[in-house]
């Protein structure tokens, strides 16, 4: 049963499940921290349990009359608990669905990206460089992704330690860690598995991550607050494993507006996920321009985006 919440900072309205009922967490939209209302407790103190519409059984003779009564009343409790952070709605089916799971997408990934990029920065801060697009070998060929580099900076130092790395991620002694993702590398989405992880850097070109070489934060011209870190989007490509070294290709992606469209899709369908080198996670609508987001990408383009460029296309 989800509900509807609004962010007393920001305004913004999320559906939220009610398994999620009284937890503390950060606004997809603000990053702001919330405490979510306790949902779950209104609907149970006003008689509806979660296999049925009451507390009891009534008679069959009553059960309508009862369930109508109980779900007017729980939605009463709602509201008068809400108050001015928030109002609630009961909602079943059809768009109420995806809207949830949209929204429960960008709450879990939100958290992720921000993760991801903490854990990025600190690998910069250590080595003064971000970590290679992935680890090759002697002759060359790539072995493991960025991903699997940064597993010590994610709290995740004992399944690093498991991993061969000096042979590929798809090589027999690999293969077991490929569909048990890091959680921070899976989305509701995903059912929990490893294809398609859609946490991913552009590289190459004028990018953070050129091919053949390591860039840190102290190379950017742009500002850190405009320049795009790591991207959430659309892969279900067995390719696209989290530990497989590949990415998106600024070189491929950014040939015309066509292939952007086609190339960088995000997971849901009101626009794609990033974060930017100071950490902060933003959502760019699909109507965002394909010369922003390449200008975004660039860590020394010099481009003129406006100090607001992030704020005017992140509205919710």
């Amino acid at each position: 049963m989800p509900f509807l919440f609004t962010c007393p900072h920001c305004g913004t309205r999320t559906e939220v499940e009610d398994r999620y009922s009284g937890l503390a967490g950060e606004c997809v939209t603000c990053g702001k921290s919330i405490q979510l209302p306790a949902f779950a407790a209104a609907v149970t103190s006003a008689g509806i349990t979660p296999g049925g519409t009451g507390a009891s059984n009534p008679p069959v003779g009553n059960r309508r009359k009862r369930s109508l009564t109980t779900i007017v009343a729980a939605t009463a409790v709602l509201l008068v608990l809400l108050g001015s952070a928030g109002y609630a709605l009961i909602h079943f089916g059809g768009r109420a669905v995806t809207n949830m799971q949209n929204s429960q997408g960008r709450l879990v990934s939100s958290g992720n990206l921000r993760k991801i990029a903490e854990a990025l920065n600190a690998y910069a801060d250590d080595h003064g460089r971000y970590p290679p697009p992935f680890t090759k070998d002697a002759s060359g060929r790539p072995l493991h992704s960025w991903r699997v580099l940064i597993l010590p900076y994610l709290g995740e130092r004992q399944l690093y330690d498991q991993i061969a790395l000096t042979l590929p991620w798809d090589a027999d002694a690999n293969s077991q860690f490929h569909y048990t993702p890091p959680a921070v590398y899976s989305h509701p989405r995903s059912g929990g598995y490893g294809i398609g992880c859609p946490y991913q850097l552009f590289v190459g070109g004028q990018g953070l991550f050129p091919t053949g070489k390591s860039l840190g934060p102290n190379d950017l011209i742009d500002e850190p607050t405009k320049t795009i870190l790591v991207a959430e989007v659309l892969t279900d490509d067995y390719r696209n494993n989290w530990m497989a070294p590949r990415d998106l290709d600024i070189d491929l992606v950014f040939v015309d507006p066509a292939t952007f469209a086609q190339e960088v899709i995000g997971i849901n369908s009101d626009g794609i996920m990033v974060a930017t080198v100071d950490g902060r996670v933003h959502r760019m609508p699909r109507r965002t321009s394909f010369l922003v987001v390449e200008a975004l990408v660039t860590l020394r383009g010099g481009e003129p985006l406006p100090d607001d460029v992030l704020d005017s296309v992140m509205s919710p």
